[in-house]
């Protein structure tokens, strides 16, 4: 056996020791620990993965191993995580730089909440002071709240390579194949190194490694979710980062005609009206079509509504008007919105505030220009159905489409379930947010999100 056999021999013995150690420690992680193949590659300086692949530079597992042999186990948790979040399986349009790096600091943030005796690695205090600064304004640390960060906030490039040697570990190169990866090497940052192509891999091993890393990321958030008090709280970063990348892009005008009736207006339907025998009766009888087009439609209306905002002290007054502005141009455009409307705007609490009621487009456009807002209580959101439910017994809705509640935290929910559809708009902010009960509707939204509606 030659003397590189016995170095990647050796190199494979090592990775397969730190792999053993970290399944002991963190046993729900066992599908994606274990779902790397090892092989040896001269062509980078440290590792790199494709998510099938676990490639490494021969030399550099020695040598760290024989510097601190928690390293080579930190390196390959770092590895892991980056594919258990689906950190590579992102767009093209992203700042490369920062999407990176906010990556590398989501997955060393997880790492060292996993507990000391898993790493602990001299550097693990600088990152967590690091984690503290930025999480004072992100709130939570996962790589998309992290790449906003990098991208709003003016930090000097001295500073962006300072995070980039604390943080990074592994090369990206082979999350973008066919393209220049542009990664930082360990401990090099970003400034000085330039973009390389990736050859190790094949172009098509990301994508479809894609739908593997799907299935095992929701079989941990499951895992963890049912997990014994042994694991505690250490999990929640890794729930957290998991449900960041899960949770749906909703398209909000789809969600809102879930509550249009279907209505016939008499309206000419080109939709269903046959050209064919139109044109040929024309052909055949000169001027006299065989068939003539439909005169009525049957399309979907918003006519009766009710939207309840939460005006609690913890909900933000711009976030509300944004909402609802949104909200107000999904339901202006098109056909969804009639001439002649009921539509409520509820204003609440722990208690109803305000009730204005909208019955055309000229009254929708005084309100959103004239809007103030009251309250700033607390949050109870069965005030606002016992209102509602007072006002279908009187009859000021004939037949109600449904009631949607924007609202960011917790409150009590009905026991029973009211007689018009019902959903619950939360605002992110961090918490994980209750579940609804059965016969309600979830979305939950952050700030970005509002600000994208369509």
């Amino acid at each position: 056996m030659d003397v590189l056999r016995k170095t990647e021999t050796l190199c494979e013995e090592i990775l397969n020791m730190c792999r053993a150690n970290l399944f002991i420690k963190q046993r729900y992680l066992d599908v994606a620990l274990f779902n790397f193949e090892f092989k040896a590659a001269s062509d980078i300086s440290a590792i790199s993965s494709d998510g099938r692949v676990y490639n490494y530079n021969p030399r550099y597992i020695i040598n760290s191993y024989k510097e601190d042999k928690d390293k080579v186990s930190a390196d390959y948790l770092h590895c892991v995580l980056h594919f258990v979040f689906k950190h590579p399986f992102v767009g093209q349009t992203i700042d490369r730089r920062f999407w990176n790096l906010a990556c590398d600091i989501a997955c060393e943030s997880v790492a060292n909440n996993l507990g000391s005796e898993l790493t602990h690695e001299p550097r693990s205090q600088k990152q967590r002071e690091a984690c503290a600064v930025i999480s004072r304004t992100t709130g939570i640390i996962t790589a998309e709240k992290v790449y906003d960060y990098l991208c709003t906030t003016p930090l000097a490039a001295a500073d962006i390579f300072a995070l980039e040697t604390l943080f990074v570990r592994d090369d990206h190169s082979l999350w973008y194949p066919g393209e220049s990866g542009g990664e930082p090497k360990d401990g090099e940052g970003g400034e000085s190194e330039p973009e390389k192509e990736s050859g190790n891999m094949p172009e098509g091993n990301i994508a479809l490694s894609r739908e593997e890393w799907e299935e095992i990321s929701e079989r941990i958030k499951i895992d963890l979710e049912s997990s014994p008090k042994d694991w505690g709280d250490i999990s929640g970063g890794i729930i957290q980062n998991i449900e960041e990348v899960t949770r749906d892009k909703y398209d909000y005008t789809s969600f809102l005609k879930k509550f249009a009736f279907r209505e016939e207006r008499l309206k000419i339907n080109e939709d269903e009206f046959d050209y064919v025998f139109y044109t040929y009766g024309l052909n055949l009888y000169k001027n006299m079509p065989l068939i003539e087009p439909l005169e009525y439609k049957e399309i979907k209306q918003i006519k009766q509504f009710v939207i309840a905002l939460d005006t609690s002290g913890s909900c933000h007054g711009k976030t509300i008007q944004q909402f609802l502005n949104k909200t107000y141009s999904i339901l202006m455009a098109g056909e969804s919105f009639t001439q002649k409307v009921n539509i409520h705007i509820i204003q609440c609490d722990a208690a109803v505030q305000n009730d204005y009621k909208i019955t055309n487009r000229r009254e929708f456009d005084d309100y959103i220009r004239d809007m103030t807002l009251s309250g700033f209580g607390g949050t109870d959101f069965r005030p606002v159905f016992e209102y509602v439910d007072k006002l279908v017994e009187k009859r000021e809705f004939s037949k109600l489409n449904g009631l949607i509640y924007f609202t960011d935290g917790y409150g009590h929910f009905p026991r029973r379930r009211p007689n018009y559809p019902v959903a619950f708009i939360f605002l992110e902010e961090g918490a994980k947010k209750p579940d609804v009960p059965i016969w309600a509707m979830k979305m939950v939204l952050n700030e970005k999100d509002i600000a994208n509606l369509k």
